[in-house]
């Protein structure tokens, strides 16, 4: 019984030793990322900032429809041109196939 005991005991202090590497892992992975975060918080601001102020500036002209219209014409036809390449791309590969 005794040898039991000491088994279940020894296997607590590994189980326990593991949990304590564990735990400074994630406290070295939370220092880490904190200080990333604190590091690129102007890379943030730098990405975020002209969507914003575009945005900004479409709710502010008196036709906010019109000024879309003509940002997203040119995204929209690039979206079908490429659709259309892959479909092309589909085809002729189930054609060589």
């Amino acid at each position: 019984m005794t040898s039991e005991r000491k088994k279940l005991l020894l296997q607590r202090d590994v189980l326990e030793s593991r949990l304590r590497e564990q735990r400074q892992d994630v406290r070295m992975y939370q220092t880490r990322l904190s200080d990333r975060f604190n590091q690129s918080w102007i890379i943030l601001l730098v990405i975020l900032l002209p969507p914003f102020l575009f945005g900004w500036s479409l709710r502010k002209s008196n036709e906010p429809g019109k000024n879309l219209k003509n940002v997203l014409q040119p995204v929209v036809n690039w979206g079908v041109v490429t659709l259309i390449s892959q479909a092309k791309e589909q085809l002729l590969s189930a054609i060589k196939a």
